[in-house]
């Protein structure tokens, strides 16, 4: 019972996978921002894309003219939520030259389920995969970004660890937002999650086992200190706000930590938000938000196109 309540948090929603979306919940107003398509919602015009493999994943395709493109940007949300959280990303990102692919996870949005809810990054990397193998396809010489939040945020690191191990090499930075670097420790820390408070300790270890077995892979596979060495030479920027309450902000000091020992520090750049909550961090400093990304991103670039 506890294992399906952390797979089936209260906030996840069960989409029909009809080609809609529901109307956003009042919480969703308030973090995504934009609740339609880019095109009703930005005035952009977007593909729709249907990925297969490594798993199957579908998107809104966002692009830029070639002669202003400068790269590829995976965007990629929480757990249980869909693209629209990532929307608010698509139109800075756009206008600095940067095409966007707003997906949504196995088992999120409009992306078709096998019925088993969440799985804290395990299927959500793959997801991540198929889109930047998806982008990098369309222009090798460019680079591209994965950014996510929250259980995005663990996903594009993930991926991008998976995409250097199995040498794809679709990935050429990550951005990830209010991250946790383990998800054991994150089931037991966050007072979300029923398996927390005073459930005995042999109890919650069970409901992990359980968990395990249902998404398909020992939990302690994900963890960033397992593959943070496959993420060396890769440019990494965190941020955090040190306000957040759901995945408190020393999980990305850990991480930070630990990217510090396994690569060059001067590849990681780590952002710590005042003030910023879980998933608000653009929604509340919009401007130094977008600011500090794209300085970021296009110094990425440059580097990128004096190399390939």
């Amino acid at each position: 019972m506890l294992a399906r309540m952390a797979v089936y948090p209260v906030w996840y929603r069960h989409y029909k996978f009809d080609g809609t979306l529901p109307p956003c919940s009042n919480y969703q107003e308030r973090v995504y921002k934009y609740c339609f398509d880019p095109k009703k919602s930005l005035k952009l015009d977007f593909e729709e894309v249907k990925l297969e493999e490594p798993i199957l994943t579908t998107g809104w395709w966002v692009k830029v003219p070639p002669e202003k493109r400068r790269g590829f940007f995976v965007l990629s949300h929480g757990a249980g939520a869909d693209r629209r959280a990532m929307l608010k990303h698509v139109r800075y990102l756009n206008q600095a030259g940067y095409e966007t692919l707003d997906i949504d996870c196995f088992n999120h949005g409009m992306t078709a389920s096998n019925g088993k809810g969440i799985s804290f990054g395990f299927h959500e990397a793959f997801s991540i995969l198929a889109g930047s193998e998806f982008l990098k396809k369309q222009d090798p010489k460019l680079p591209v970004f994965v950014m996510g939040t929250s259980q995005g945020g663990f996903s594009v690191l993930r991926a991008a660890a998976l995409d250097k191990k199995e040498n794809i090499h679709s990935i050429d930075a990550v951005v990830s937002e209010n991250p946790y670097i383990s998800v054991k420790e994150v089931l037991l820390d966050y007072n979300h999650f029923p398996i927390v408070g005073s459930v005995p300790l042999p109890i919650k270890k069970l409901a992990l086992f359980w968990i395990s077995k249902w998404i398909g892979t020992d939990l302690d596979e994900l963890d960033v200190h397992r593959f943070a060495d496959q993420l060396k030479d890769t440019p990494i920027f965190l941020l955090h706000g040190d306000a957040d309450h759901v995945v408190e902000l020393s999980q990305s000091q850990a991480i930070n930590t630990v990217l510090q020992t396994a690569q060059h520090p001067l590849l990681t750049e780590f952002w710590i938000v005042p003030n910023g909550k879980h998933e608000f961090l653009w929604n509340e400093n919009q401007v130094e938000f977008e600011k500090r990304i794209l300085t970021w991103t296009d110094s990425i670039s440059r580097t990128f196109s004096k190399t390939h």
